[in-house]
């Protein structure tokens, strides 16, 4: 696209700014730096003018919302038809206390949940394990067994509520519970709708949490793939995690770039399963991080769907809008939140929502301001959705599609992402593609490496965050921050010794030992995976069964 058919005048024209109008102010109040970067580390040029986006082909690198390249948008009218998803992530403590809560914020606008169990209990710990027992609860729900997810989605129309399954490191086990709910209600699978987050590269690669072997983490994953395709028509089976990488370290280029990496990596995998593109690809969920770097997260996404969109084209071969068209979340990054005046953090997260949405986020989580601390209170649970509303109904910016579109520095920082993205994946593809750089720890050692230096930045002053490094203030309000009651830790722990004592012990045994022998065969695990869950088996007594078959990946020593 050129905005003016005669490049050079333009040229000229800013030659004599920099002599004169320039050269004048900067003698007279010097720059703030010497060079100026984003967090992918690119230059920064002073301004942007037609010139920096003199290559750009309007129809092939913008288009329209809704089509090919969907550099502006996955839909065609976007904010002016429907308001994206708000999400957020609001259970923990016992089941019945997460319920509540729920129903609480589904009353107040809550259009998507993210049913999370407690971390521990997703990294395959029962509740009365010594090295959990005192720390069970604090973020996530309680659920290590059926009995647990039937509290907690006790009276949610999960024909209708979209559920996101958050369980990596066990998405097979976090599944079959979901589905064992679901039985147990008289609901027919085919009518659920939802995503599992299933991504066991992103563990690998940015995640230093007990998790299956390479081989085994991808045998449950392309099991998910298989059984919700043939099963699950409404389901998406993966959700892609850039998310994670960017609260590891990464910087928004090498998340985009990882992101797509993985994705890539995955429809390699199905279509050995006999999977095509067009029948997986649409099911594709994505997951990205915005952080602080306002118009770098804004060119990321849009950067993003474009390459996704060529990639399914060029790579793959196919002519599908639905299969080209990046169906993705965003959070805002909790790594932003800061201890140190967390008001601030209202700010922050603000700011990111907003960026998110310009980019033409399609669901949203926006993070509470108090998680820097514990997991949310339920006031400032509230309140991130209510930033939500204020964006979506009180800005204006939701009444144009992609308004940013046009701008040269937005457009040239789009197509500089995109170079970048590129350059990484023609590096991986190199080094033998994405499973090989996996067990050579090549993505763990640049997102270490990108982490390193963000935080020398910070230590050397070179990079501000207010209230940390600058502007810092000696007394504090204080905030209500929410603390588990160690009651809730002595009632978990008495349900699942109650639990074990009482359910039908050899309908236990087999329902254990049949997700055995098909970890061992070739049968797909889904199936037994949820006998055991309506078998009352838990999820730490699962997932060591298949640590028993798979064996566990070693992280490097970098971690």
């Amino acid at each position: 696209m050129r905005h003016l058919n005669e490049p050079p005048p333009i040229l000229e024209a800013q030659r004599r700014w920099e002599e004169t109008t320039l050269k004048r102010t900067i003698q007279n109040r010097p720059e703030r730096r010497k060079e100026f970067t984003n967090e992918s580390g690119m230059p920064l040029k002073r301004i942007y003018t037609p010139c920096d986006v003199e290559d750009l082909d309007y129809v092939s690198d913008l288009g329209f919302p809704g089509e090919y390249p969907f550099t502006r948008g996955t839909y065609a009218t976007m904010y002016r038809g429907r308001i994206w998803s708000y999400r957020q992530i609001v259970g923990f403590g016992l089941p019945e206390e997460a319920n509540a809560r729920i129903r609480r914020f589904v009353d107040e606008g809550l259009t998507g949940l993210i049913a999370s169990a407690d971390i521990n209990i997703s990294f395959g710990h029962d509740p009365d394990e010594p090295i959990v027992k005192d720390i069970i609860g604090g973020v996530g729900a309680i659920m290590p067994s059926l009995a647990e997810w039937e509290i907690y989605l006790d009276g949610l129309d999960l024909g209708k509520l979209r559920v996101s399954l958050s369980q990596t490191p066990t998405a097979v086990i976090g599944l079959g519970m979901f589905i064992a709910v679901a039985r147990k209600r008289g609901i027919a699978i085919d009518q659920l709708s939802g995503t599992v987050q299933n991504d066991p590269l992103n563990m690998f690669n940015a995640e230093p949490f007990p998790s299956l072997s390479v081989e085994g983490a991808m045998r449950c994953c392309m099991d998910i793939f298989e059984f919700t395709n043939k099963n699950m028509p409404k389901w998406h089976p993966v959700l892609i995690n850039g998310y994670n990488t960017k609260e590891s370290g990464a910087t928004p280029l090498q998340e985009l770039a990882f992101l797509l990496a993985n994705a890539t990596c995955y429809l390699d995998e199905a279509a050995k399963r006999g999977l095509s593109v067009d029948q997986i690809a649409p099911k594709f969920a994505f997951y990205f991080g915005v952080g602080s770097s306002f118009f770098e997260e804004i060119a990321k996404v849009r950067a993003a769907r474009c390459m996704w969109a060529r990639i399914i084209r060029d790579r793959y071969g196919s002519a599908n809008p639905a299969s080209m068209l990046m169906r993705y979340h965003v959070q805002t990054c909790g790594s932003t939140l800061t201890r140190q005046q967390p008001l601030n953090n209202v700010v922050r997260c603000t700011l990111q929502a907003l960026s998110a949405v310009l980019g033409g986020v399609s669901s949203l989580h926006v993070d509470s301001y108090d998680e820097a601390f514990a997991a949310p209170s339920e006031k400032a649970a509230l309140l991130s959705i209510r930033t939500q509303q204020i964006i979506a109904e009180e800005t204006g910016v939701t009444d144009v599609i992609d308004p940013l579109a046009g701008s040269y520095y937005v457009e040239s920082l789009t197509q500089e992402m995109m170079r970048g993205a590129q350059a990484y994946l023609d590096r991986i593809d190199a080094l033998g593609g994405v499973l090989n750089c996996v067990k050579n720890h090549f993505f763990t050692r640049e997102i270490a490496a990108a982490a390193q230096k963000y935080q020398k930045e910070i230590d050397r002053g070179e990079r501000t965050i207010v209230g940390v490094n600058a502007y810092r203030t000696e007394e504090e309000d204080p905030i209500d921050v929410y603390k588990p009651d160690p009651e809730i830790r002595r009632q978990a722990i008495e349900r699942i010794q109650k639990l074990r004592a009482t359910r039908d012990q050899q309908r236990w045994k087999e329902a254990l030992d049949n997700v055995r022998e098909a970890a061992k065969s070739k049968d797909n695990l889904v199936p037994a995976v949820v006998e055991a869950c309506e078998a009352y088996a838990t999820f730490a007594e699962i997932r060591n069964v298949l640590k028993e078959v798979y064996g566990e990946y070693e992280f490097p020593a970098i971690y």
